[in-house]
């Protein structure tokens, strides 16, 4: 571009702009439809902004940005739940449900409740705020608000289009493809922090109901029935038959389901009525507590209703399971809550429980998987579980560590801590492997009772972080290479010292992945320079990848179905039910 001195150039450019512009004049006068349907976020941003002041609430624009202070927050927060206690919070929640039940997937056992992008520009409204208001149906679960139906159809009316304008004003939805790729260096934090409050707002966090019980079975194979016992007044294996009971029971119900004590006990005579009891008291929420302080949509530390999944309604007598989709996580939280406070040593446990619950879910569905240590020229390391095909290598790390309530706030540093201790760590010790797999061609793994050569024989190599839960859109694999990229390139630091240990932590992961990177490239000088092969999934993706699947090929085409192309939905699940569909 010429020097903005240089006055003849611009002036000639400007002269050809013209005579353009005369000739062609469709090419730049868009009317006016067009630029909202290529603007479509800005947009429905400020239909939202005058919907909110049309509504008696202030607005202020900031540096081209919606602001509202905190104090009109709240209103308009009480407001919201003033429509919800109107309508009641277990009506407004069925009625949520009955509206996503089209969007239910009974394969996978789970709704789609996703981001809808396109490349081109988009026409439609903004996105209802579910979690959110379902957050809030919680925290009203048990309001006692007598309304007539005229008057519940009009609250839950303005419970939705309220919540739906004031989660549009906070410009967190994208509409078109593009706005969810090229992210690094400064720019990142601030996509990270949109895509995990979006979620937090907008998404469902499920599990599949029906590997609950598996799940929580395997995960605590490690404790002991008179240990359980002693503490709890029940043991795992009651445990998971009280899930498994719940959610027969729940089965052809989307939305709320209410039992009762003498229902479950009915179904369980093995199991006595004190055991249940003290079961259904870890799963279940004290009347009125659950989500108590919750408020405001990003305020994802005051969510306590991810810890159990019932809410009780008659102390002792009869609970309520909102949905059994959404609530199928928590009763693992619920479990695993309740060990951590009695027995030491709870998380390590179920870290080593969760390698092998991955390696007999492998196995079961005929995938030949590998594991142990190595050494090599007094490099030492291990393998958590090799899969090999005739033309791939997979290597599988697992870590333990979730996204915590934090960093679904928004909170940066947890962001990047909480994926510094999975993706980061994961992938930093597949590099580790892939080196020297590639500088001296095999591996010898030892797992105690066997040895097992990996030869790389010039296939490909295959990188996989497994967590036991989900991250949401950040296991979007667009989100994983911008996210690598930007910790290896960018030099992270914490702006107060508190935060001081955890960055230089991240930081340090970024620099050793660099490292490896550019080793790597010494190595093979003609590899590209590509993420394709990094993955970060969950311990429900894997599950669901393994639906077919009977030897190590099929594996690996049903782990690469998703590889090659996305939606821009940045959600798993749907994509890999679109593709599904497709083939």
């Amino acid at each position: 571009m010429p020097s903005l001195s240089d006055e003849d150039s611009w002036r000639s450019a400007l002269v050809a702009a013209a005579n353009y512009d005369i000739l062609r004049p469709e090419t730049f006068r868009r009317p006016e439809n067009k630029m909202r349907h290529l603007n479509q976020r800005q947009y429905q941003v400020a239909k939202a902004i005058k919907k909110l002041r049309s509504l008696g609430y202030t607005v202020a624009i900031k540096a081209g940005q919606a602001e509202i202070d905190l104090v009109e927050q709240k209103r308009i927060s009480e407001d919201i739940e003033a429509h919800i206690k109107t309508a009641g919070g277990l009506k407004t929640a069925d009625f949520l449900f009955r509206r996503l039940t089209k969007r239910y997937d009974p394969n996978q056992e789970r709704y789609h409740t996703v981001r809808y992008t396109s490349t081109t520009g988009s026409d439609r409204e903004p996105s209802c705020p579910i979690s959110y208001l379902l957050n809030l149906c919680v925290k009203n679960v048990t309001a006692t608000q007598v309304s007539s139906k005229a008057q519940v159809k009009v609250a839950l009316k303005k419970a939705i289009k309220l919540a739906t304008a004031y989660a549009a004003a906070f410009d967190l939805e994208p509409y078109n493809t593009f706005e969810t790729l090229f992210h690094s260096g400064a720019k990142l934090t601030g996509f990270l922090q949109e895509l995990s409050i979006y979620d937090a707002m907008f998404n469902l966090a499920q599990a599949r109901p029906s590997s609950m019980e598996k799940e929580l079975r395997n995960l605590f194979d490690w404790l002991e029935d008179d240990v359980s016992l002693q503490h709890f007044g029940w043991t795992v294996s009651q445990a998971a038959q009280v899930l498994r009971a719940i959610v027969e029971m729940s089965c052809d119900v989307r939305g709320p389901f209410r039992l009762t004590f003498n229902e479950l006990a009915s179904r369980l005579p093995d199991i006595e009525q004190s055991s249940i009891a003290a079961i259904l008291s870890v799963f279940s929420h004290p009347i009125g507590t659950a989500n108590r302080d919750y408020q405001l949509p990003y305020e994802q530390t005051k969510v306590d209703f991810w810890f159990k999944p019932l809410i009780e309604q008659t102390p002792n007598s009869s609970y309520i399971l909102i949905d059994r989709s959404w609530c199928a996580p928590a009763f693992y939280e619920a479990v695993v809550s309740a060990v951590r406070d009695k027995v030491p040593e709870t998380d390590n446990n179920i870290g080593l429980a969760f390698e092998r619950l991955v390696k007999s879910e492998l196995t079961a569905h005929g995938v030949r998987v590998v594991s142990g240590k190595y050494s090599v020229n007094g490099r030492d390391g291990e393998c958590d579980a090799v899969i090999e095909t005739a033309t791939h290598i997979i290597f599988i790390e697992m870590k333990k560590k979730s996204l915590t309530r934090k960093a679904r706030s928004g909170s940066d540093v947890d962001l990047f801590y909480d994926l510094c201790e999975s993706l980061l760590a994961a992938q930093c010790q597949i590099g580790r492997h892939e080196l020297l797999l590639v500088e001296h061609g095999r591996l010898d793994l030892h797992d105690g009772s066997s040895n097992h050569c990996i030869k790389l024989n010039g296939r490909a190599i295959e990188r996989v972080a497994l967590s036991p839960v989900e991250f949401g859109a950040l296991q979007d694999r667009n989100v994983i290479e911008q996210i690598l990229r930007t910790v290896m390139t960018s030099r992270l630091s914490a702006t107060d010292r508190k935060n001081a240990v955890r960055v230089n932590k991240v930081r340090k992961k970024g620099e050793e992945l660099l490292r490896q990177y550019e080793e790597m490239a010494s190595l093979k000088p003609a590899a590209k320079a590509s993420f394709m092969n990094y993955w970060f999934l969950s311990l429900g993706h894997l599950l669901t990848i393994l639906q077919g699947v009977s030897t190590n090929d099929s594996f690996q085409s049903s782990l690469f179905k998703t590889r090659h192309i996305t939606t821009g939905s940045m959600d798993f699940y749907f994509e890999r039910s679109i593709l599904t569909a497709l083939t």
